[in-house]
């Protein structure tokens, strides 16, 4: 797996992780990374009252081959489903 953690964030209000390694400040290095994404809970926090939901966990596990290139986790998610894809 790959040596860094991004441990527990949140999405901003742009939808995007405020972290080091998301702003570029910590390079990324080659080799396989995973990582994990709590729609369950991101849904509840805006609906208490939703309960369970279909997909609670979405994990990516991605493979890095070359950390100059920028790397893109696109991530959209409903309480039915989900798309999760390497962006540009």
């Amino acid at each position: 797996m790959g040596q860094f953690s991004v441990g527990a964030n949140t999405l901003g209000v742009s939808g995007a992780l405020d972290h080091p390694v998301a702003r570029g400040e910590v390079p990324i290095t080659a080799g396989t990374h995973e990582a994990r994404f709590a729609v369950g809970d991101w849904l509840r926090a805006g609906d208490p009252q939703l309960g369970r939901v279909f997909m609670d966990m979405a994990v990516m596990r991605f493979e890095v081959l070359d950390p100059a290139e920028h790397v893109h986790l696109p991530l959209k998610f409903t309480r039915w489903g989900l798309a999760l894809f390497r962006g540009s």
